[in-house]
């Protein structure tokens, strides 16, 4: 065989193992071809985080004209003539800018985070089901008025994050999506939003401590508990009139004044 010959059989070779590597998926990661590619790559990422001093909003959802300016730090700031307007441009921001962000958060509220990471989250969704998040949202929505202001300002707000999904082309996605080998988002609701908030009142106001110290002290006994935990909180002082004004631990824990 011929030099010449080998090295083209060697160089197509090399090709065909390239393509198949580039388009082929390396565990978790998407494949690399669509990941690097200049077109729509990882490389929008950076492009797309470019925004100017002022922008004007003249969408079919808006009814009146919206400004938004970015300060000399680049926090934007919405100059709108009605709440809804306002709200509708705070959608689109948000969206433009903080989409995973906003799909992950309303799929670990919800219970649908594995649809979009893996089988990994399937545990953390049934946890959410149970807590039952989204069951309470959808009482919540069931029970406000057609014409409560509340719902027109989230309808508003929705429908500008979704103005912002039907402008954007799957190949200009968030780089978290790229990575994922995800080409389109859900359309976002009402109820994502009630959903989300009901998640943030949860995660402010519960506490799994007490609960885990509790049954660490039945089962080990309060001294080891404090030994491995010497956690307390001197400082803090309950505002129930009838508790030590000095102080005292959160629920029973392993530290009894």
């Amino acid at each position: 065989m011929r030099p010449p010959l080998v090295k083209t059989i060697l160089s197509f070779l090399f090709t065909l193992a390239l393509i198949v590597t580039l388009a082929i998926p390396l565990g978790p990661l998407p494949a690399l071809g669509p990941l690097l590619s200049p077109v729509g790559g990882l490389w929008s990422a950076a492009r797309d985080g470019r925004f100017g001093d002022e922008e004007h909003l003249g969408f079919t959802g808006v009814k009146e004209n919206v400004t938004i300016v970015r300060d000399n730090f680049g926090v934007p700031h919405i100059f709108a003539q009605s709440d809804e307007d306002a709200a509708f441009a705070l959608g689109w921001l948000h969206a433009r800018e903080r989409l995973a962000q906003m799909d992950l958060q309303r799929r670990n509220a919800s219970g649908t985070l594995a649809e979009l990471v893996g089988p990994d989250a399937v545990e953390d969704d049934k946890f959410m089901r149970d807590i039952g998040l989204r069951r309470a949202a959808q009482a919540t929505l069931a029970a406000m008025p057609a014409d409560d202001p509340a719902l027109k300002a989230m309808q508003a707000y929705a429908d500008g994050v979704n103005a912002y999904l039907e402008k954007i082309a799957p190949n200009n996605l968030p780089l978290e999506y790229k990575l994922l080998g995800v080409h389109g988002v859900a359309g976002w609701t009402v109820l994502d939003e009630l959903t989300f908030a009901k998640f943030m009142a949860w995660d402010l106001s519960s506490s799994f401590d007490d609960l885990y110290l509790t049954a660490l002290t039945e089962k080990m006994g309060a001294e080891k508990v404090a030994e491995l935990f010497p956690f307390d909180r001197p400082y803090e002082s309950p505002i129930a009139p009838s508790w030590p004004p000095t102080g005292t631990p959160i629920g029973r824990g392993p530290h009894p004044r």
